[in-house]
């Protein structure tokens, strides 16, 4: 069973459950009285509870344990191009299965939809997909997904951070080479262009901003995929490196 998010635990040691993930909890899960499920409060802490109550719009649990929480063991930075349809949720679903602890939807050169399709896409909605991903996956906190920026505004946010872009340019420096001489202390972000691609302008804007490229030395994928699998790559390769980065995986 997933975990839940809830924001406050009583003097009693008791919480409520309401709205979505009550829905969630009675019509599908179908909880009854006793059952123990796992809950998130806002500090990030792992509980489990007991199903105390259930009433019509609400469900009480009473808290029977807490562990220490645990952060993302590689904080990542997913920025990644606007795509059509359902592929950008699928994108947000996965990188928050994979582990990415923020998400940035840019707008480039290439980008398919439109500045109105756009508007139509509102934060709170994409916010909701992440958090639904989140406890499925046990993560500790849900990763933001901020308002969608341009590509001149994404590359310009980042300091003092390992910066990639994602480049099918054969003659740039591969991942794992790139990864090996890396800061393993600092945050992470990693580029990922549309269908299209980065185009040669986007391309000399990161690096003038410090953004490395990095060729990831396989066959070309979609978009959509590429988001999911480099941060994947990404957190894997330092989770290796370090010994400290795979507590959490």
């Amino acid at each position: 069973m997933p975990q839940f998010f809830v924001d406050t635990i009583s003097d009693d040691d008791t919480c409520t459950i309401e709205g979505d993930d009550f829905y969630h909890l009675v019509k599908v899960r179908r909880v009854k009285k006793g059952d123990v499920i796992s809950l998130r409060d806002a500090a990030g802490t792992l509980i489990d509870g007991i199903v105390g109550s259930i009433a019509e719009t609400k469900i009480v649990v009473k808290i029977l344990r807490s562990s220490d929480r645990c952060e993302d063991a590689v904080r990542l930075t997913l920025c990644v191009s606007l795509l059509k349809g359902k592929k950008f949720d699928l994108v947000l679903q996965k990188a928050v299965e994979v582990g990415v602890s923020r998400i940035l939807p840019v707008i480039t050169e290439r980008t398919v939809p439109v500045i109105e399709d756009v508007k139509d896409r509102k934060a709170s909605r994409w916010q909701k997909i992440a958090s639904e991903a989140s406890k499925q996956s046990m993560r500790a906190f849900p990763p933001v997904v901020e308002e969608p920026v341009s590509f001149h505004e994404a590359v310009a946010l980042f300091h003092d951070c390992i910066c990639i872009i994602a480049h099918t340019d054969k003659s740039c420096m591969g991942l794992k080479e790139f990864l090996k001489n890396a800061d393993k202390g600092k945050e992470i972000a990693v580029l990922v262009g549309p269908e299209g691609g980065f185009s040669e302008k986007e391309v000399r804007e990161a690096s003038l901003k410090g953004w490395q490229a990095c060729n990831f030395g396989f066959t070309a994928m979609r978009s959509e995929t590429a988001a999911i699998v480099l941060p994947a790559l990404i957190i894997y390769e330092l989770s290796s490196i370090d010994g400290d980065y795979g507590n959490n995986l």
